[in-house]
């Protein structure tokens, strides 16, 4: 973190020498906006010249030559906030017609630096009130979905907050116009104040002549008013640009959950296509076995059933990897492989018995179909060889009977 905020704090410094050394190419608005500046530098300079003088002189002075030096003070001091103020709004014109790159850098660097102090409480807060984001680059279809989803309605929120972004900075700027109109409607009204606290400053020279505490009051209340309606065009020129910036925020932003959600798109297509490719297996694998087992010679039928056994191996296997893919794998495993291996065991004994049985009777010195034998009492042709059956023809009744396979647990039972 540190050295991210380092590498900030550099670019900023970079940023104020280009703009320092690189200043904008210049227009009627901007050198007039600029012209503008300076008259309101030269004036907030004269003013804080006259203030500091007064103040001594007041320290400096008697009892009797006090209070009118005083007044004088004030009246200093409030002609120094009105042109103070009206600095400020010519440079906030000036950075909003792009004429001053370089107090917009310092601005957005105060910025920052405001930010930094309350990074860590911000973050701990956002940490507790934010749920934290869906993985858009997870391997499972499920997560990607729900990622899309939620980015697309995210992005939702960021463009509707964007475009209210945008109509509050036109509404600021409509009252921004509205009120330097008016502004410059009271001009010559504030000329005629300004022009009366300048004569009654230049009675700095004869601090014993008299001053009408009147006459001061009303000249003090009209400045007031004045740099009160500079404050609030400084005040409108900021929120315009905070707004401004925080529009371009949102669209960065915007652009941003774009760019994840087109990734999380791309994760689903490749799940779909990894889906296709595993069902496309599955029927090429079962396509193979047919065609295998299709011309199979009388004393290879019973290779039938394993054809049977494999097929559904293939196809659980198939349902297992398409699982994985829509819902990834599981975060415990093993525990999981263990407890579902434990309840199928249980739950299958006799189906496994018997699997386990007709591997017995296909085996080396088993039994083949046409063979005559006996099992469980019962005595004859071997007709069919089956997974978890094996049916006889009894000799006598040629009656079709079902005997279990060895160890099947089925009894004396014919059929089973």
């Amino acid at each position: 973190m540190r050295l991210a905020d380092h590498e900030v704090d550099l670019e900023f410094a970079s940023a104020l020498r280009n703009a320092t050394d690189h200043p904008p190419q210049t227009t009627p608005q901007i050198r007039e906006l600029s012209d503008r500046v300076s008259k309101a530098e030269a004036a907030v300079k004269a003013d804080q010249d006259r203030v500091a003088l007064l103040t001594k002189r007041v320290a400096a002075a008697g009892e009797h030559e006090q209070e009118n030096l005083q007044q004088q003070v004030d009246l200093a001091r409030a002609q120094a906030e009105l042109d103070q103020d009206e600095l400020d709004d010519a440079k906030e014109d000036l950075i909003r017609a792009g004429g001053d790159l370089r107090g917009k850098v310092q601005r957005l660097l105060d910025e920052h630096e405001a930010t930094q102090h309350a990074a860590d409480a911000v973050h701990s807060e956002a940490a507790r009130s934010n749920p934290p984001d869906v993985n858009y680059l997870a391997d499972s279809l499920a997560i990607q979905v729900r990622a899309w989803n939620a980015l697309r309605e995210k992005a939702k929120q960021l463009r509707e907050a964007r475009q209210e972004a945008l109509e509050a900075a036109t509404s600021l700027s409509r009252r921004h116009d509205a009120l330097e109109k008016q502004v410059e409607a009271e001009q010559p009204q504030k000329q005629d104040v300004t022009n009366q606290a300048r004569t009654g400053l230049k009675s700095n020279d004869n601090p014993t002549t008299p001053v009408s505490k009147t006459s001061t009051a009303a000249t003090l209340a009209s400045l007031h008013h004045f740099s009160d309606d500079q404050k609030n065009l400084s005040d409108l020129d900021k929120r315009v640009q905070d707004q401004q910036e925080l529009g371009e925020t949102y669209a960065s932003w915007i652009n941003l959950v774009k760019i994840r959600q087109q990734a999380s798109a791309h994760g689903m297509i490749q799940s779909a296509l990894w889906i296709l490719l595993i069902l496309l297996i599955i029927y090429l694998a079962s396509r193979v076995l047919d065609r295998f087992f299709t011309d199979l010679t009388p004393e290879r039928k019973r290779l039938v059933t394993l054809r049977a056994v494999i097929r559904f191996v293939v196809q659980v296997v198939g349902v297992l990897l398409i699982l994985l893919v829509i819902f990834g794998p599981p975060n415990q495993m093993p525990t999981i492989l263990g407890l579902a291996g434990a309840g199928l065991t249980v739950a299958l004994k006799d189906f496994i018995v018997g699997f386990f049985g007709w591997f017995v009777l296909m085996g080396r010195n088993g039994i083949r179909v046409g063979d005559w034998v006996e099992i469980n009492g019962v005595a004859g042709e071997v007709v069919e060889i089956g997974l978890l059956r094996t049916v006889l023809l009894e000799t006598g009744n040629w009656a079709d009977t079902i005997s279990p396979p060895p160890d099947s647990g089925c009894g004396t039972s014919y059929r089973c």
